[in-house]
């Protein structure tokens, strides 16, 4: 159970790890480590490791547990409910479920990246930065994809939709 958890968690920092990675390039304008790691690639890589390994996490313990205690045990029918809930109650486990989905069989979700440097108005030599991984929700929403019920939620949530608060919500 912990070494498929871990697999999860490992995959999470390896995309978190390669948001931090880029945004530093990104700061420091090194364009060679941005030629070498296109940042599209990169975070198309890592949400999909991330996004598949969650669902591998949850089929084999899920099967794991049917399994090992039966269909009728409360672990099994535990594990069931708290899925079962979290897809029910919260948008981000269903966003990126079905973004998984999406990316496994019609295409490359994230589209874009937005980096801003603002200089700070206290102090001009000083720079604020801010990087953020965006789903177009319009291009999302243009596929024949079968959102199930999620189609008019994703119409709800802004053009560009930031990808890494579904993210830290899923973990």
């Amino acid at each position: 159970h912990m070494r498929r958890f871990g697999l999860v968690g490992g995959n999470y920092e390896a995309y978190i790890a390669s948001t931090n990675d880029i945004f530093k390039a990104l700061v420091q304008r090194d364009n060679s480590y941005l030629m070498q790691n296109p940042p599209e690639v990169e975070l198309n890589r890592h949400m999909q490791n991330f996004l598949s390994s969650v669902t591998m996490y949850v089929n084999i313990t899920e099967r794991y547990l049917r399994n090992e205690y039966g269909i009728d045990s409360e672990f099994f029918n535990g594990f069931k409910r708290d899925c079962s809930e979290a897809y029910d109650s919260h948008f981000a486990y269903r966003f990126l479920y079905q973004l998984r989905n999406y990316a496994q069989h019609y295409g490359i979700p994230i589209t874009h990246y937005n980096f801003t440097d603002q200089r700070d108005v206290n102090d001009p030599q000083k720079f604020s930065h801010q990087f953020t991984v965006i789903v177009d929700r319009e291009f999302l929403l243009s596929t024949s994809f079968d959102w199930k019920r999620l189609n008019s939620e994703i119409q709800s949530q802004s053009k560009a939709i930031d990808i890494h608060p579904h993210f830290i919500l899923m973990m």
